[in-house]
């Protein structure tokens, strides 16, 4: 039987975070916040990306699904927390409707 990852996000780029949910994965794969924040890392130096992104700092949390670095093979929950939140809500107004 084949296993298919499945990957969900909710959130906005300038709302406090993001956050994103892998089902599918096995247990006993190693994910840490360093991990993540790694591939994070190498995100930003991604072709075509503005230059907020070369000082934004990424906030990763592990909520759920991972157990002493490892997956348990529940879905794993991840935040990623967005520093310049304050920042953009000055920026775009605090409550602003945009519909």
């Amino acid at each position: 039987m084949e296993q298919w990852l499945r990957w969900l996000t909710a959130g906005e780029s300038h709302g406090p975070a993001l956050v994103a949910t892998l089902e599918g994965l096995p247990a006993c794969v190693p994910v840490t916040t360093s991990l993540v924040a790694a591939e994070l890392a190498v995100r930003r130096l991604g072709h075509g990306r503005g230059a907020r992104m070369r000082f934004e700092q990424d906030e990763v949390t592990l909520l759920g699904g991972v157990r002493h670095g490892l997956s348990l093979g529940s879905p794993v929950a991840v935040t990623v927390g967005n520093s310049e939140w304050r920042h953009a809500t000055s920026l775009y107004g605090a409550g602003a409707s945009r519909c």
